[in-house]
């Protein structure tokens, strides 16, 4: 899912700039990030299994806030 994120966010900023090797650093960089932040993330529910209920509350509160 993150690596979709990426080429999303590659394809839009292809439009504003022509240093493809920059952004596709930069398109790797953040998939880098998004990996550890999901280790974090995984590491915290292991520990405190109650947050991850707590995670699906505030993800429902906040499509039903987009509605």
């Amino acid at each position: 899912m993150d690596l979709m994120f990426s080429i999303d966010s590659v394809a839009v900023a292809l439009a504003i700039s022509n240093k493809t090797y920059i952004l596709i650093l930069g398109a790797l960089i953040g998939i880098f990030m998004m990996r550890i932040a999901a280790q974090f993330f995984i590491t915290l529910i292991k520990k405190f299994p109650l947050l991850e209920k707590a995670a699906f509350v505030m993800v429902g509160l906040a499509g039903i806030n987009i509605i």
